[in-house]
C-alpha cells in the first residue's frame, strides 16, 4: 500500500496520477470521497488491478457520523485491512490512499471536528504503519518518507 499525504490542494491528486499513469487503467478503480456519494465500504474485485482512494479522512468522516462511537482503529478494520488482504493475494496489485493532513493548525472547537481531526491521525499512523511507501506531498513537491520503490 502506498499512502500519499500532505496538505489540502498541494498536488497529491496530480502527483498520484503522474506517478502511476501506466497504471491507471480500465482495470484500476479511482474512489473519490469528497463527492457527495462518498463510498465507506470500498467494493473491488480480483479484475482490478490497482485501487485509489483519495480522501480516505472524507470517508473516515462518513462512518464516524453513521457510528457515533467508532474509531479509526474500527474504520481500518472494516475498510483498509480488506484492501490491504486484496493487494496482498497479487503482486500486480497496488493500493493508494490519498489522505489529507488535517492534524496541524488550530484544533476545532466543535466536538465532532476535533474527534474527526484526532482520529484522522490515528488512522494515518495505522496506514502509514501497514503502508510499504509513504510519501508527502507538500506544494507540488514530493518527499519519499518510506520506501521509495515506486
Amino acid at each position: 500500500m502506498h499512502v500519499v499525504t500532505g496538505g489540502a490542494y498541494n498536488g497529491k491528486k496530480v502527483w498520484v496520477k503522474e506517478t502511476y499513469s501506466s497504471q491507471l487503467t480500465d482495470k484500476s478503480l479511482w474512489f473519490n470521497c469528497y463527492e457527495e456519494t462518498c463510498p465507506i465500504h470500498f467494493s473491488f474485485d480480483r479484475s482490478h488491478f490497482m485501487i485509489v482512494i483519495e480522501g480516505i479522512e472524507e470517508a473516515l468522516r462518513h462512518f464516524l457520523k453513521r457510528e457515533e462511537t467508532g474509531s479509526a482503529k474500527e474504520f481500518f478494520h472494516l475498510y483498509v485491512e480488506p484492501l490491504l488482504a486484496w493487494e496482498k493475494a497479487d503482486d500486480k496489485r497496488q493500493c493508494v490512499l490519498i489522505g489529507t493532513d488535517i492534524t496541524k493548525g488550530l484544533v476545532p472547537m466543535d466536538k465532532e471536528e476535533r474527534k474527526w481531526r484526532d482520529e484522522t491521525g490515528r488512522l494515518l499512523q495505522l496506514c502509514v504503519s501497514e503502508a510499504t511507501d509513504v510519501t508527502i506531498v507538500w506544494f507540488g513537491l514530493a518527499q519519499t518518507i518510506k520506501g521509495g520503490k515506486s
